[in-house]
């Protein structure tokens, strides 16, 4: 999905440890709370894309291409939670 957004908050890129069958590896993401005039939702860039992401204009209109994933689990209660996770795959200015 492609929408027009304007960045309202961005965080810096934050890389974190994880163990894949035996095999520490690094996992870097970015996040970021953008609004497209209606909706105001977080989304998080990751890998590579989150490393070389750097600041963006908070002033400036961008076009994301975003994915979206939802995602299940038990609450302490027992009950099922469900969250949607949002990935931004692309992110440019708009116009350009």
């Amino acid at each position: 999905m492609e929408l027009q957004v304007i960045i309202k908050e961005q965080f810096p890129v934050k890389e974190r440890e994880y163990n894949k069958n035996g095999e520490i590896r690094k996992f870097a993401t970015k996040g970021f709370v953008l609004t497209d005039g209606m909706n105001e939702f977080y989304a998080e860039m990751t890998g590579d894309k989150a490393r070389n992401c750097g600041s963006l204009d908070a002033m400036t209109a961008y076009v994301v291409q975003i994915e979206m994933r939802h995602r299940s689990y038990p609450t302490q209660a027992g009950d099922d939670a469900h969250t949607t996770d949002i990935y931004i795959n692309r992110i440019k200015q708009y116009g350009v």
